[in-house]
């Protein structure tokens, strides 16, 4: 799954939150977005799930503008994504294993296939004895935790996560981070916004964007295009 920005500005009540943002992102590339809290991070992750469109600019998703795509094909585009909210965004109705299934579920598969593919994605992140749990009864980090299962557990073509070990201790982000690293190595595009230096560290041989009050600020990118007007 690959993304093409071309002056990108999002504006909210006139503001600009992005502000001509320029990049290409090729599928099967792997990028890391960083920067201080408020400089448009998750903005630019949203844009790239099609949770916003941009106020000006070109955007190309896989191939199609996000000004005009359909519904239909937005949808079954996201199909192909896993996503990882800052929020986790856990069904409170369901349980945990109930939430990680679910997208296996969406996509068609069969009930043994799903209880599988759901059990060792669990397991490889450490989560297993939450399976019965509800939302409610599970800790900021164990929430994260199951959302990047949920993520994962689809085979997707693209992950996008924002801030995926946020309150998460180094035995957990070691966990993620390698999770994240099997799902690149397998071609999966990967797109992660962090604060975490342990992640920047580990993954300090893919993309970097580095975004400040809107603008990339700094690039240093082996898998993404970044046009040099774009570059402080």
């Amino acid at each position: 799954m690959n993304f093409v920005f071309d002056s990108v500005t999002v504006r909210f009540d006139g503001i600009p939150v992005l502000d001509s943002v320029s990049f290409n992102l090729q599928a099967g590339g792997a990028v890391l977005l960083t920067g201080a809290s408020g400089a448009g991070k998750t903005t630019l992750l949203r844009l790239m799930y099609g949770a916003c469109r941009p106020s000006a600019g070109t955007l190309l998703l896989n191939g199609m503008d996000a000004a005009t795509i359909k519904a239909s094909k937005l949808r079954k585009l996201r199909t192909k994504m896993g996503v990882v909210f800052q929020d986790a965004r856990l069904i409170p109705a369901f349980t945990v294993y109930q939430n990680v299934m679910l997208p296996l579920i969406i996509s068609g598969h069969s009930k043994r296939a799903a209880d599988s593919r759901c059990l060792d994605v669990m397991s490889d992140l450490g989560i297993s004895y939450l399976r019965e749990k509800f939302p409610a009864q599970l800790s900021g980090g164990e929430r994260q935790l199951c959302a990047l299962a949920r993520a994962l557990v689809a085979y997707p073509d693209c992950i996008v996560a924002d801030e995926p070990t946020a309150q998460l201790d180094s035995g957990s982000v070691e966990r993620i981070v390698q999770a994240l690293m099997r799902e690149h190595a397998r071609g999966a595009t990967l797109i992660v916004a962090t604060h975490d230096e342990l992640v920047v560290q580990r993954f300090s041989g893919v993309g970097r964007l580095h975004l400040n009050e809107g603008r990339i600020e700094h690039a240093l990118m082996p898998t993404v295009e970044v046009p040099s007007s774009e570059v402080v």
